[in-house]
C-alpha cells in the first residue's frame, strides 16, 4: 500500500482562474457605460440650459399669433366659419384669463358679455367690440348660419384689435 501512495499522479497545468471583474470585456463594458452616463448627464445639462434660455411669450403673443394664423385661411364652408368662430372665442377667452386672471374659460358668449360688463377691467369700445364679435358669431355657431368671408374677417380684426388694446402700456408700441 505505501508503494501505491508513493507513485500518485501529479496534474501537468496548475489550476488557473482570472475573476470576471479582471477580464478585457468587463473593463470594456464598464469604459462604454461610463462613457454613455456622462453623455447622458451632458445632454441632459444642455437641454435643461436651452429650455431655461428660451423666451417665455406672453399671453397677448400667444393670442395675436393664433388669430393671425386664423386670418391667413380662407372660410368658404359652413363647417369653416363656424369652427373659426369658436376659435375666435376660445383665443379672446383663453386670452383674457391668462392676461387679466378673469375667469372666462368656462364661460358662454353671453356669459362672458355679462361678466366683463361687472368688471371695470375693459373699457366701454372694447367691450362693445367683444360684444359685436360674440353676437355676431352667435347664429353662425348654432344656428348653422353661413359666414361671410367678410365677416370673419372684420370680425378676426376686432380681435386682434381687442387683443392691441387690453396689453399691458410697455408693450403698446411692439
Amino acid at each position: 500500500m505505501e508503494k501505491i501512495n508513493k507513485l500518485e499522479l501529479y496534474d501537468i497545468y496548475s489550476t488557473w482562474h482570472v475573476p470576471f471583474w479582471q477580464t478585457t470585456w468587463f473593463y470594456l463594458t464598464c469604459i462604454a457605460l461610463s462613457i454613455l452616463v456622462v453623455g447622458s448627464i451632458v445632454a441632459w445639462l444642455i437641454v435643461r440650459y436651452n429650455e431655461r434660455n428660451k423666451p417665455i411669450k406672453t399671453p397677448w403673443q400667444i393670442a395675436l399669433e393664433q388669430l393671425q394664423a386664423l386670418q391667413k385661411k380662407r372660410y368658404s364652408t359652413k363647417a369653416a366659419g363656424k369652427q373659426c368662430y369658436f376659435a375666435i372665442t376660445s383665443i379672446l377667452k383663453q386670452y383674457l384669463h391668462a392676461q387679466h386672471q378673469l375667469r372666462t374659460i368656462e364661460k358662454t358668449d353671453e356669459e362672458l358679455i355679462n361678466y366683463l360688463r361687472k368688471s371695470t377691467l375693459l373699457t366701454q369700445t372694447i367691450l362693445k367690440n367683444l360684444e359685436e364679435i360674440c353676437t355676431g358669431c352667435l347664429y353662425i355657431k348654432f344656428a348653422n348660419q353661413e359666414a361671410v368671408q367678410k365677416q370673419i374677417s372684420e370680425h378676426l380684426e376686432m380681435s386682434v384689435q381687442i387683443v392691441q388694446d387690453t396689453r399691458p402700456p410697455q408693450h403698446k408700441s411692439r
